[in-house]
Formats: C-alpha cells, sequence, structure tokens
C-alpha cells in the first residue's frame, strides 16, 4: 500500500493539502466513471474534509460530530471521510491491525442512499474485471439488512442503472448485498441472521484478506444479544478489528435508554476513529463520541452550523457551489382546543385517537393557507406542489386521506405511508418520485425521508421539543432540484396548527442545532403518537397564533398600525363537500410578529388558554346540563 509519508515538519499544512485534493481527485474519478457527470466537492464538505485529514495526521485518531442541516450533502462526506479513513489507514493507531469500518444506519432507506457515494468511492468499478484485485485506495462494500425484497429491489436496481460498471462485482445474498472483487463464502451469502453475517465476515477478513480495509453497512439491531449470550460475541470480534465507526442519525442512535445505544457506544470507545453525523446533536452524541460536554471543539466543521446562516448566504457556502437550503420561508401557527364529547381523555390520548371533526377543520385550514401562500385556486394547487402532511395516529391518518378526498376529488394524487398500508416504503416512493400531490404520514417519514421538491409541510399534532421541530422543518427546506417550483418563488411553507407557541425563532432553533439537549427533551415527539386508537367526537376550537418569515424584512406590513388580535376560526365541525376558498368576515388575519417572546409574555399565554380550557369545559357542562332538563321536561310533559 501507498501513503504519503507525513511529518511534523513546518509545511505539513501543504502536505495535507495534497492529501485533501488527492483524495477528492480520487472520488472525483470514480464518480464520473460511474454517473458520467462531472462532480466537486462543496465548500462545507472540503472544511470537514481537510480537518478530519488534520486530525489524523496530527493526532493518529479523530472524534468528533458532524453536525449538518438536511440536504448539505452528508451521504457524499461520509463517503469522502471513509475514502480518506482507507487512504491513511497507515497514520490511524492500530490502523495495521484494524481492516473494519462499521457505517450504522437505522433504516433500510437510508443504508441504500448511502450505498451510491459509498460504491462510488470504494473503487471497485474502476479495478481490472478478474476477481481477487485490490488496490489502495479501494475497499469491499457490504450493505446489510432483513428486508431480503429491498435487498432484492436494490439488486436490480444496481443491475439496471449500473450495468457493466457495479453488477459483475456484487454479490447477493439473502440479507446482505456485497461489492467486491472477493470471493465470498457461502457461510455468508447463505447466513440468515445479520448477526451471523456479520461473524462470517469478520472471520473471513482475518483469515484471507487481512491487509484490506472493509466496509459494512448495517443497523444496530445486528448487535442485539441473545438469552445464551453473557456479552456480545459480535462486540468481543470486534474489538481488536474495528478501525473506525461512522454513526448516522446519531442523535436516535446513541439513545442510551436502549441497550443497542450502549452497544454502538462500546465500538465508539474501542475504535480509534468515530464520527457521529447529525443535524441536532444530544448530551448523549456528546458524551459517546468524545466523551465531553457542549463544545465547539466537538464539530468536525470546529463550530455549529446554523440553517439560517446557510438559507441567508452568510456562510459555507463557496462561490460556485448550488444552494444547499432555500432563501424564502413561511411558518404559520396555530393553537387548537379539543374538548371531547363524552369520552373523558387526557390531554396526550387526544392525540393518541382519532378525531374526524379535527381533521375537518384543519384540512379547510390548511387548503385556505396553502392557496394563500402559492398564490393558486383548489385546482392548479396540487397539479404544482407537493406538500407532507403529519398526523398524530394511524386511524387520523386514514381520516385525513378520507377528508382529503372528498374536498379535491380524484385529481389529487394522494399517499398514504403508515405500519397498516400494504406497501409504506413504496407509497414513500411513489411520492417522491411524484411531481405533485400530498403524502399523509405518522412516522414513516420522522429520518430517512429525502425530497428537495417537496413545497409544504403540514404539522397536525403537537410538537412539544424544539428538537422535534428543528428536525421536521428540515424535510421542507432542502433546495429543489427542480428550478420551477414554486417554493422557490413564493417561500417554502409550514404550516402547524397545534402549537402552543411560535416554534419558528431563530435563536431556538440555534441553540437546537448547536446541541446539548439531554434525551426526554431530545427524543420525545419524534415519532406519531398511538399505533391503535379509537375515534371521538369532539369541539373543536382552533385559533392563530401568528407567523414566521425568512428574511424578516419580508414581512408584510398590515395597512393599519393597530395590533391585530388572534381570532378563531368559524369553520364547520364536521368535513364539507364543497371546498370553497372565499374569504370570509372572519377570516383569519395575520399579526405582525417576531420571532422569540418574553417569559412575561408566555406564562401569561399558557394562563390565558388554561382560563380558556376551564370556559369551554364549563360552557359545555352547562350546555349538557341545559339539554338533559330540557329532554327530562319532555318526558314529563308527554306523560302528563
Amino acid at each position: 500500500m501507498v501513503f504519503y509519508y507525513m511529518s511534523s515538519s513546518p509545511d505539513s499544512s501543504d502536505q495535507i493539502s495534497i492529501i485533501v485534493e488527492k483524495i477528492e481527485n480520487i472520488f472525483q474519478k470514480r464518480f464520473y466513471t460511474i454517473l458520467n457527470t462531472e462532480w466537486k466537492p462543496r465548500k462545507i464538505q472540503e472544511i470537514a474534509l481537510r480537518n478530519y485529514v488534520d486530525e489524523i495526521i496530527t493526532h493518529g485518531k479523530c472524534k468528533k460530530i458532524v453536525q449538518m442541516p438536511t440536504g448539505s450533502g452528508k451521504s457524499i462526506l461520509l463517503s469522502l471521510l471513509v475514502l480518506a479513513t482507507v487512504y491513511l489507514r497507515q497514520h490511524i493507531e492500530g490502523g495495521d491491525k484494524r481492516n473494519i469500518i462499521l457505517i450504522f444506519a437505522p433504516l433500510t432507506r437510508i443504508k441504500f442512499q448511502l450505498l451510491e457515494p459509498l460504491a462510488i468511492a470504494s473503487g471497485i468499478t474502476t479495478l481490472p474485471k478478474e476477481k481477487g484485485s485490490l488496490t489502495n485506495p479501494s475497499f469491499p462494500l457490504y450493505v446489510m439488512s432483513s428486508d431480503v425484497k429491498a435487498i432484492s429491489r436494490l439488486s436490480q436496481k444496481l443491475q439496471k442503472q449500473y450495468a457493466g460498471k457495479i453488477p459483475h462485482r456484487t454479490t447477493m445474498g439473502g440479507i446482505i448485498l456485497a461489492i467486491t472483487p472477493f470471493s465470498l463464502s457461502s457461510s455468508i451469502t447463505e447466513a440468515r441472521t445479520l448477526k451471523n453475517a456479520l461473524q462470517k465476515i469478520i472471520e473471513q477478513t482475518r483469515k484471507s484478506m487481512s491487509k484490506h480495509t472493509h466496509v459494512i453497512v448495517l443497523c444496530p439491531h445486528t448487535l442485539k444479544k441473545t438469552k445464551e449470550e453473557r456479552e456480545i460475541t459480535t462486540l468481543k470480534q470486534l474489538k481488536d478489528k474495528i478501525l473506525a465507526v461512522f454513526v448516522d442519525e446519531a442523535h436516535i442512535m446513541l439513545d442510551f435508554k436502549g441497550k443497542l445505544g450502549n452497544s454502538i457506544a462500546k465500538l465508539v470507545r474501542e475504535a480509534s476513529v468515530a464520527i457521529g453525523f447529525t443535524a441536532t446533536p444530544g448530551k448523549n452524541t456528546y458524551n459517546t463520541i468524545a466523551h465531553v460536554q457542549c463544545s465547539p471543539k466537538i464539530f468536525l466543521h470546529k463550530e455549529p452550523i446554523y440553517s439560517y446562516d446557510i438559507m441567508l448566504r452568510k456562510k459555507w457556502l463557496g462561490k460556485d457551489d448550488k444552494p444547499i437550503l432555500v432563501d424564502r420561508l413561511v411558518a404559520r401557527f396555530y393553537r387548537s382546543e379539543i374538548l371531547p364529547a363524552l369520552t373523558r381523555l387526557t390531554s396526550n390520548e387526544l392525540w393518541k385517537n382519532a378525531c374526524r371533526e379535527r381533521v375537518g377543520k384543519y384540512a379547510e385550514i390548511m387548503l385556505r393557507e396553502l392557496e394563500r401562500h402559492f398564490k393558486l385556486n383548489k385546482r392548479e394547487l396540487f397539479s404544482k406542489i407537493k406538500v407532507l402532511v403529519l398526523a398524530p395516529n394511524m386511524r387520523e391518518a386514514d381520516i385525513w386521506k378520507e377528508t382529503l378526498q372528498q374536498y379535491l376529488g380524484n385529481s389529487t394524487q394522494i399517499f398514504l405511508a403508515h405500519s397498516n398500508v400494504p406497501d409504506p416504503q413504496g407509497e414513500i416512493e411513489k411520492f417522491v418520485e411524484s411531481s405533485a400531490g400530498i403524502l399523509i404520514a405518522v412516522d414513516m417519514v420522522k429520518i430517512g425521508f429525502n425530497d428537495p421538491n417537496l413545497d409544504a409541510l403540514i404539522i397536525a399534532r403537537p410538537v412539544q421539543s424544539m428538537v422535534a421541530y428543528v428536525q421536521m422543518r428540515g424535510r421542507v427546506l432542502r433546495y429543489p432540484e427542480d428550478p420551477d417550483r414554486l417554493k422557490l418563488k413564493h417561500g417554502a411553507f409550514i404550516l402547524h396548527l397545534a402549537a402552543e407557541e411560535i416554534l419558528e425563532d431563530q435563536k431556538k432553533i440555534a441553540r437546537v442545532e448547536r446541541g446539548g439537549f439531554p434525551s426526554p427533551v431530545s427524543f420525545s415527539e419524534l415519532v406519531g403518537y398511538e399505533k391503535h386508537s379509537i375515534e371521538y367526537d369532539a369541539t373543536v376550537e382552533v385559533s392563530y397564533l401568528g407567523e414566521t418569515r425568512i428574511p424578516p424584512e419580508a414581512i408584510e406590513r398590515p395597512e393599519s398600525s393597530e395590533t391585530l388580535q388572534t381570532s378563531k376560526i368559524s369553520t364547520p365541525s364536521t368535513p364539507i363537500h364543497g371546498y370553497s376558498s372565499a374569504k370570509t368576515e372572519q377570516e383569519v388575519k395575520s399579526p405582525i410578529t417576531t420571532p422569540g417572546e418574553n417569559i412575561l409574555q408566555n406564562v401569561l399565554n399558557k394562563l390565558l388558554y388554561m382560563f380558556r380550557h376551564i370556559y369551554l369545559y364549563i360552557r359545555k357542562a352547562v350546555n349538557t346540563l341545559l339539554a338533559g332538563i330540557a329532554f327530562l321536561l319532555r318526558r314529563i310533559h308527554e306523560h302528563v
């Protein structure tokens, strides 16, 4: 193997630049070989790669967090860092004995998103066709998944899309897809469990392929301990073989409430290189990766990357870089009050169970707001925009689809994705591939959802964690691939229908992106509520809270200088078939709002909300009592 010789000489900075340029050129050549198109690193990727090489050359190890917003090129950056790790293996502590790189991804969908850039970085496609040949810096690549159908679909996609480049070097078993010039033993390709397949790969790397670096993409469940094991056997096998650990969606994967998070933490401690990727690093992320509290030093970019800086084009973009995030956003917030008719439900149970009246009212507000923002009527709207609706539970998601079909007819494509749907991943893929339509989901899109052309996000459930809100908003902020998307003209749109405060606040979001939240705050509300729910009747009242516009100077000023008061939406409690976008006298007006409210204002808002809730309950009780008295009087009158 040939590596650049490094020293601690004063011109080591120039040597680091040479290495970075070499790695970029290798990736660029391989990228063109497979995709037949040019590739150039973004500034945000180049900075991270240089800092990574510098850390390894200077310290012989690197344990950092890559904190990047959605759409920043995380998959490409991860592949560049893997390529650099293989290239610099002899400079890493124990690199001569360690030859396994693990990449943890929580979902099959994310593994497959990583496959293409990793396959490009692997260099297998640029090698001679003879099996068994491998030159540095190239590496065998293994993708493992318990979803046999998904592995089969992926193999077929590779054969179709990269015919003559990748397929003749792929080996597919039931739960593993390998891109390697080496012949794999039948014990690997015929393995029935992920754990067994991983163990067999480790054994083979010890015997016949020990001088080469092996990259394995897997989920944390592969490390699950069986009842018969005192200690996880796979961890014991990996302790002296692990070179590097890359953890995608680290804010979730490194949650110590589960044993799997602890298993990954053990591997992180053993490896000389550990990199966690996330847009919202939590306290566990800091503690696991580098054993330190929240500090800018832990970031591979040496400081947090704030989405507002990228949106307003202040930092992280090179002169010729394509934009990462859209530069315009409108986020509108409503508060909801739900009073069930007969059933007593706690505040959480109100959302764990389905309410048809809530969906009807939300759908009307959604349609009116979308027409207003994108300046299109109902007929034009859903032939030109893509909308994601986040429902609180699966039953309510079903009601959303029924209600929107009543409003919009069969002319609009409406996709439904939750675990009770026969093929939810297929529904998501159809939506991503479509040019317009509505996707209704609960928690299927919480991570790994990748659709740059999404124009609007509708949050139809409470979001009590700022971390959850930042994760959600990232779905709609990505710069679109289609230059004609309406969000480039009018701005991306977020509508939160069950908020308690205005969440789109620069300081609050920056605090989340900087990280350091404890687990209970970080991970609550990242998923939907209950899978199985009842349906209840309720009185639903929705009131307008306010809006945030980015850039701030784009806020539209009302004609009068008077402060506009919060007003209620006067829509029927049940869905109506003839939706009309005509404005009424009671239509909600937008007050002038600025991000961030002081503590006193927050306290007053909560008190007002509590008193209003008490008033509504008293009013309902009085109405019920009067109805009962009227019923008794009628019965008495009948007997008389």
